[in-house]
């Protein structure tokens, strides 16, 4: 069988290009919605510039309030609640991991981007096309849904209970109150919701965005890995020029840096996203098995329940997609390391 010509997309480029980068709009609508759970990812060169001192005054005041949340809710629990129970212990844990996130991903934050741009650059080195309007779309919709549904939730809960009764309850778990007040002013009222509303966004939308982020990043990591296999597999059975096994190899050496870069940057967000998930699921069972359906408590499952639906489906796209990463990770593996092999074999039959 006569060599087969290459052509020139099937050369592969081995080193990263110096091109420009075209802006990552998908990784941008998740950026977008990061500003609703107070996390900036605006890149800055250093903290004395406006922006940098900008985003840092966002970093501090959105944590200090964050602990100010956790403090009220711990004091509140054990002062008024009359259910310190399990259920109030395990939602207490999960928010402090919940808070653990938080300062992992504003640590993280400048990595978990560079890694998107070594991401992106790979993409367009192999000559693959990351953006997609289905892609955009759908982050669109998850990213929209991990803000709407609490904040959903959280009104259809405000009006569905005795909304005064709600409002006092709220005033205490604000203010440090020993005691539940009698009455509230207008303006009180006003800013006791809005202080919930703000609340739900930073501890409800923060855990659900960032596994979002991550099983966009381990999805376009199994792309790569794809990708790279079927030109791989393709290029088996032809008489593969020894320059272009070269650039092969070179080029797994890329994807495999890349994935060990993935790997650094998600593996401690990963751990503390399953055990904010596992924490919220015990809560919820908790929950249920301590209220009895009623007109009362109906909110509050229906609440809980809306919750339980989100963190099972994240949990089980997070595992998919990292489990898809890891499998097609070895795959590519076996492959490389059996080419010499068959390139040998090949030689001695030509």
């Amino acid at each position: 069988m006569p060599p087969r010509k290459f052509s020139k997309r099937e050369r592969v480029v081995v080193n990263a290009s110096e091109a420009d980068l075209s802006p990552d709009k998908e990784l941008e609508i998740i950026t977008k919605f990061f500003w609703f759970s107070g996390i900036a990812f605006y890149p800055f060169n250093t903290f004395l510039s406006l922006k940098g001192f900008l985003v840092t005054c966002l970093d501090v005041g959105v944590s200090v309030l964050s602990i100010y949340f956790l403090a009220a809710t711990v004091y509140f629990t054990v002062t008024l609640s009359s259910h310190a129970t399990g259920h109030a212990f395990i939602s207490t844990f999960a928010n402090i991991i919940g808070l653990c996130i938080r300062f992992i991903v504003l640590k993280k934050r400048r990595r978990i981007r560079k890694c998107s741009e070594i991401i992106l650059k790979l993409n367009q080195d192999m000559m693959l096309s990351p953006d997609s309007k289905r892609t955009r779309r759908f982050l669109w919709i998850a990213c929209g849904l991990s803000v709407l549904l609490p904040v959903s939730m959280l009104v259809f809960s405000l009006t569905t209970d005795n909304f005064h009764r709600q409002a006092r309850k709220l005033k205490a778990l604000y203010f440090f109150s020993t005691s539940i007040p009698e009455s509230l002013s207008t303006e009180m009222t006003l800013l006791v919701i809005f202080l919930q509303v703000v609340n739900v966004l930073l501890w409800r939308c923060l855990p659900l965005l960032t596994m979002i982020l991550c099983v966009f990043v381990f999805t376009r990591l199994r792309d790569i890995n794809r990708n790279f296999l079927a030109q791989l597999q393709n290029s088996m059975d032809m008489n593969m020029p020894t320059k272009l096994f070269t650039d092969y190899t070179k080029l797994y050496g890329r994807i495999t840096k890349t994935v060990e870069k993935v790997e650094k940057t998600f593996s401690l967000i990963s751990f503390f996203l399953y055990g904010y998930m596992l924490s919220c699921v015990f809560s919820i069972t908790s929950y249920m098995i301590t209220r009895l359906p009623g007109s009362s408590y109906a909110s509050g499952i229906l609440f809980q329940a809306a919750t339980f639906i989100e963190i099972v489906a994240c949990f089980i796209f997070l595992s998919i997609r990292a489990a898809n990463v890891n499998e097609s990770a070895v795959e590519v593996k076996n492959l490389i390391h059996s080419l010499p092999a068959k390139k040998d074999s090949t030689s001695t039959l030509i």
